[in-house]
């Protein structure tokens, strides 16, 4: 029966099954344990979420119910289980979680290991930040559960009934830690009350932090400075930010393991890290930005990248890319003067996608007419599958416009 009803949406089970009113019926029949495996299949391989509100489109768990499944001696296998806090301000809200983690997580665990926590902050104080953040981690380290994503975020009252389903990832995990954190506070006085919890507690449960997401959170360089990032973080996103320049005093020494750096939408104007450590770095996202040109990317930290945006920049020349380069974006930059025999070797063989979108090949800036016939040797670049050039123009065509030498 369990396998026939796996076939069934949520949705389909809960209205043919009367699965709302099933937790309120006293009456015990062979049917009713029907109902109950119907119950249990709703949420078999699901994203199951708890919290203190009601949260649209998604598959949640409510106090009733839960009580239900602990009294009945129920089993339900969600793949993963979110723990959503609204309107941490209020102590009904400690409450609420303190009393859920204190009854209900030693069960929640036979069902998954695989909890998402979420606290939405709303205003300016948080009713006893330490208290509330050492009581979570407590419950977790004492049942020994893995936190895959832990996010704190602030939100206006006209956000009140968002939520964020894309803070949490499908990763697997293995140990009891917390592998993502996600901090965006808006402000960096804010962050830097829960960045400085997370750094000199030295969490138990952060010891194997993977991701970091800083994203929105008006960092800016002197604050950036003051960083310390964890050693194991393998992905750091500072997106959205406020930062003009990158250099030495950016703490990325102690970053061996870092793959991706997402600094997307800032106002960075430079780059200019000199540190000669080689790096596991491959991707590096740099969109949005006022860079003009690339000529950082000679130093050791960036020579092992695979992946590289800097579309919507204003850069004019090319230079210093890295061989081992298999993706490059450059949509949105100004290289109408590029691309000429000189120039045309510029790009390394390794390359697999090439995106020169919008970049006014092909148009003389000076005299805002046609300028000389762009040349790129394809020959050189082997490997290349995707060549983007949508929304340039040579002799009024908006289509194919670069010359291919054989």
């Amino acid at each position: 029966m369990e396998k026939t009803l796996s076939y069934l949406s949520p949705d389909e089970l809960t209205c043919k099954f009367d699965l709302d009113n099933l937790i309120y019926e006293k009456t015990f029949s062979s049917y009713h344990q029907v109902r109950q495996i119907a119950f249990s299949a709703k949420y078999q391989g699901t994203h199951v979420t708890i919290s203190n509100m009601n949260i649209n489109n998604s598959l949640q768990l409510s106090d009733s119910q839960l009580r239900y499944i602990i009294t009945k001696e129920m089993t339900i296998r969600p793949r993963e289980i979110s723990l959503v806090l609204f309107d941490c301000n209020s102590i009904y809200s400690y409450t609420y979680i303190n009393f859920m983690l204190s009854h209900y997580l030693k069960k929640l665990k036979l069902f998954t290991n695989r909890f998402n926590f979420q606290l939405n902050i709303y205003g300016d104080n948080l009713i006893g930040t330490e208290l509330l953040l050492n009581a979570i981690f407590q419950h977790f380290i004492c049942c020994d559960c893995t936190v895959n994503w832990f996010a704190i975020n602030y939100k206006t009252v006209k956000q009140y009934n968002e939520f964020e389903k894309s803070l949490f990832s499908e990763k697997g995990y293995k140990n009891p830690s917390i592998e993502n954190l996600k901090l965006s506070l808006f402000n960096s006085s804010k962050l830097r009350v829960y960045f400085a919890y997370f750094k000199n507690h030295n969490c138990h449960l952060c010891h194997n932090l993977k991701t970091l997401d800083l994203s929105y959170n008006n960092i800016d360089d002197e604050f950036l400075a003051r960083l310390y990032f964890p050693p194991l973080i393998q992905d750091l996103d500072l997106s959205n930010n406020n930062i003009y320049t990158l250099s030495d005093s950016f703490n990325i020494s102690n970053l061996n393991n870092l793959k991706k750096l997402d600094l997307s939408n800032n106002n960075l104007i430079k780059i200019s890290i000199s540190l000669g450590m080689s790096s596991k770095l491959e991707v590096l996202v740099l969109s949005g930005n006022n860079l003009h040109n690339c000529n950082f990317l000679h130093k050791p930290l960036f020579q092992n990248l695979v992946n590289l945006n800097l579309s919507r920049n204003l850069i004019s020349n090319l230079a210093n890319l890295p061989l081992s380069l298999k993706i490059l974006d450059l949509s949105g930059n100004f290289l109408s003067s590029f691309f000429n025999e000189q120039t045309m070797n510029v790009f390394p063989e390794s390359l697999v996608q090439l995106n020169l979108a919008w970049c006014k090949i092909g148009i003389d800036d000076r005299l805002n007419s046609i300028g000389s016939k762009p040349t790129l040797k394809l020959e050189n670049l082997p490997r290349l599958k995707s060549l983007i050039l949508t929304g340039n123009r040579y002799h009024n065509f908006y289509s194919e416009l670069l010359q291919v030498w054989e």
